[in-house]
């Protein structure tokens, strides 16, 4: 039973927007929207006001102003320093969809709606934006090819999809083994099969030509191995014939 109780008052404390404070006199405090100022104390006595709203609330009183409930605590008042607790309680609920008497266009205006041509944006009335159109038929831009919408806030006019080309020539990837078309004003590249292409062949002449290079080079280093050697052998052979021509 004792949690059922403690259980009930704690719903009861979120339940209701509830503020105590002590607040020196000239200090002001905000509750829901709403600004609670201390404006004057005596030795029994506060003055409260609630916006533009004053009221005199007695200690230990509580007193309803402009849809705030209030109460005071204790009062301290002095020449130098004054002083009294005050605990502030929202009499109304902003934004439950619902305009009461302590709700207005000022303080509430999710409940009660914005005047002369204002917007509620953030539970304050504001300047609405302008629009830059109003319906999807104010969007057209004669292309076929785009889906024209007005949407947004402020509204503005969108376009989705557009050409990527008119003809297969706007297609050309640069690659000869690839059908380039242009269907609907989209590109579309397709293999084809078994297909070279130039690119392909020049990479395989080159490789081949640097092969054939390297080849000749070899040659010719073999060739003339081969003179050099048989310039060598005339040279002792004529030494032979000279130095051992008696034998």
């Amino acid at each position: 039973m004792k949690k059922l109780v403690i259980l009930l008052f704690a719903l009861m404390i979120l339940v209701n927007v509830t503020l105590a404070d002590q607040l020196e006199k000239g200090s002001t405090i905000e509750v829901s929207g709403k600004k609670i100022t201390l404006k004057g104390v005596s030795e029994d006595s506060v003055v409260v006001s609630v916006d533009d709203v004053s009221g005199i609330i007695k200690e230990k009183e509580t007193k309803n102003i402009n849809g705030i409930k209030i109460t005071v605590g204790e009062i301290f008042f002095s020449d130098v320093l004054s002083q009294a607790d005050i605990s502030a309680e929202s009499l109304y609920s902003c934004g439950d969809g619902n305009c009461d008497e302590t709700e207005t266009s000022d303080n509430c205006c999710n409940d009660c709606g914005c005047k002369n041509g204002l917007e509620c944006n953030d539970n304050r009335c504001r300047e609405k934006p302008i629009n830059k159109c109003n319906s999807d038929i104010e969007c057209s831009d004669n292309d076929s090819s785009t889906v024209d919408i007005c949407t947004g806030s402020p509204k503005e006019c969108k376009h989705i999809g557009g050409k990527i080309c008119e003809k297969n020539e706007d297609c050309d990837d640069g690659n000869e083994c690839t059908k380039d078309e242009c269907k609907n004003f989209d590109c579309f590249n397709t293999k084809i099969d078994g297909c070279v292409s130039n690119v392909t062949v020049d990479k395989v002449n080159e490789n081949n030509n640097k092969v054939d290079n390297k080849t000749g080079i070899e040659k010719d280093v073999d060739n003339f191995l081969k003179e050099r050697e048989s310039f060598m052998r005339r040279i002792i052979n004529f030494f032979k014939k000279i130095f051992f021509k008696g034998d």
